[in-house]
């Protein structure tokens, strides 16, 4: 049987800029864009929160989300207007990631688009004794240079970066408590610690609504940040979901993020294994 899973709308993820920490300064796409591009691809999580936890697509299965983001830091904006994010299920307890797109980010002295960095990832769920007992995985996940010329023009930030995070999960019926943290060092510094931690409550088999908070402390600067996201799903059909998400950061810096949103539909395919 064939599952179409298909993702769009807005979608963004938290993230901080060299700005926030310091006094601020004339506006300048480049020097943004090695703390916030990274952080929107690597900090990716479970559509439409940041969190991720630790399930798979399940064996020959498939997760193919397309979708935009949108994020405001004081007079900053950044989006990903088309995001290609593939998923993978090789075995139960193993999923395969790559995903790209396109990155844009404006200001009061211009706009520069381009195309975003590729990211690439392999989750492994270690730890799964089964139903209403904690489920344990890692997801490290491996940003890529997709074009120099975006570097030069800085439309994207210099690669290599490296997530290394752990999930971990546990099933109480109509609640699930959700956690993770991980460790991000990216080749122009600016490394960071990461975690967090999402409730989510079904009320009936077609809503399910979710709460999280996300902890950001930057290693060089010892600066932090704490993000409260609001989400829900909502399913429209057999295999076809509404995802909602929006949030604010709880922010000392300058340049405090003032929102971030997403909105998108998820489908899907299942049982189709690649030749």
């Amino acid at each position: 049987m064939y599952r179409f899973v298909f993702e769009t709308g807005f979608k963004h993820q938290h993230s901080r800029s060299e700005s926030i920490h310091a006094r601020r300064r004339p506006w300048q796409p480049a020097g943004l864009l090695p703390l916030l591009l990274p952080l929107l691809a690597l900090a990716q999580g479970g559509p439409p929160m940041i969190t991720d936890d630790p399930d798979t697509p399940g064996d020959g299965n498939w997760e193919i989300n397309l979708s935009t983001s949108a994020i405001r830091l004081g007079v900053q904006r950044l989006r990903n207007p088309a995001h290609v994010d593939a998923n993978y299920g090789y075995g139960e307890r193993l999923q395969l990631k790559v995903e790209g797109g396109v990155a844009d980010i404006g200001g009061p002295a211009g706009q520069h688009a381009g195309v975003d960095d590729l990211l690439v990832g392999t989750k492994w769920r270690f730890i799964d004794p089964g139903e209403q007992a904690w489920h344990v995985s890692t997801y490290p996940q491996l940003r890529l240079q997709a074009s120099a010329r975006a570097v030069r023009d800085g439309e994207a930030a210099p690669a290599p970066a490296l997530f290394l995070p752990l999930e971990a999960s546990l099933n109480l019926g109509a609640c699930t408590l959700v956690t993770d943290a991980g460790y991000q060092t990216q080749r122009t510094g600016g490394n960071q610690w990461l975690a967090g931690v999402l409730g989510g409550w079904r009320l009936d088999r077609e809503l399910e609504l979710m709460a999280e908070a996300r902890y950001t402390r930057d290693v060089a600067r010892g600066g932090h940040d704490l993000l409260l996201n609001l989400g829900l799903r909502r399913r429209l059909g057999e295999h076809l979901q509404l995802l909602l998400a929006a949030g604010s950061a709880l922010a000392t810096g300058i340049d405090p993020t003032r929102y971030q949103v997403y909105l998108g539909v998820q489908v899907g395919v299942e049982g189709l294994a690649p030749r």
